[in-house]
């Protein structure tokens, strides 16, 4: 990306790394119109618009646009992915039940034994529904999560078949439940995304664990300084999630309640980046996709 003239009409940045590009493009060019992804760790002040999510607790301002969950990358599932995992998972009995470990992240704690813990619950589940288990780790999951998870208990896992570890989209596409750990907002999201039932294995948290909000005088204009800026609180995240029905806490299923499906309007996110401009931008298509393809929070 040059910085220097010509300038762009727009720039979208996703995180914290390009918060200060973002804002050295608006110091030189108070014409282009700047979006950031996340949570930016700057004044508030130096974005036309912060679209984020409510784990980062941002105060309310008008250039800040809260979504239920990260906007997700559009991807392409090859149908040949697909048909593989059905082809695999032919002589399991239904419903499909997919299951993905993540990684310990403070505050939150998935070790060897939260991991067994979280086995013996979807075993609970796979008995209640007479259906099957497909586990899948994340890219933070630790090595030996999935064994961690199965044990002996049979459930079918993507390490222990050569090829498999990339076929998770497919298997979000063929999942009956969704199943998930705490740990990972994106992933939560991409489940939800599905339509389908998911539940939630809440990790314990950690008692040193730090929190505030931006939701008092002082701590919000701290916040919109960029002074400090809240801690990530995804446990109240995820109680907010299971408040609404969004998702269900895997310690209690209760799979005759109906799930309550929040999305994210992507038309309204798309109408209120181009309301930045008057709906001017010569690149229109091409800025509108790019909201829609960011990189997930994580």
């Amino acid at each position: 990306m040059s910085m220097t003239p010509p300038w762009p009409e727009f720039v979208i940045g996703v995180g914290r790394r390009m918060a200060p590009i973002l804002a050295a493009i608006k110091k030189r060019s108070q014409d282009t119109k700047i979006v950031c992804i996340g949570r930016p760790r700057l004044p508030l002040e130096l974005f036309d618009l912060v679209i984020t999510t409510p784990q980062y607790s941002l105060p309310e301002k008008t250039n800040v646009l809260e979504l239920p969950f990260p906007l997700l990358e559009r991807k392409s599932v090859p149908k040949t992915d697909v048909a593989k995992l059905e082809a695999l998972w032919r002589d399991r009995p239904k419903p499909w039940i997919v299951a993905a470990t993540g990684g310990s992240k403070y505050p939150l704690r998935l070790g060897l034994g939260e991991l067994s813990e979280f086995g013996k619950r979807l075993a609970l589940l796979e008995r209640e529904t007479g259906g099957s288990v497909m586990l899948f780790p994340s890219p933070r999951s630790r090595s030996g999560s999935l064994a961690a998870v199965s044990q002996s208990r049979g459930f079918w896992r993507s390490d222990q078949v050569e090829g498999s570890g990339s076929f998770f989209p497919a298997a979000l596409l063929l999942a009956d439940i969704c199943v998930v750990t705490s740990d990972s907002v994106s992933m939560i999201a991409e489940m939800c995304a599905t339509g389908r039932k998911v539940f939630v294995e809440r990790l314990p948290v950690s008692p040193f664990r730090v929190s505030w909000s931006s939701s008092h005088s002082v701590t919000q204009w701290l916040s919109d300084k960029g002074i400090l800026q809240p801690p990530r609180n995804v446990p109240d995240y995820i109680d907010r999630l299971i408040t609404s029905g969004a998702v269900q806490d895997l310690v209690a299923p209760r799979i005759e309640v109906p799930m309550y499906a929040v999305s994210i309007n992507y038309e309204s996110v798309r109408e209120r980046v181009l309301s930045l401009n008057g709906r001017r931008f010569s690149g229109l298509q091409e800025a509108t996709d790019a909201v829609a393809d960011s990189t997930p929070c994580a």
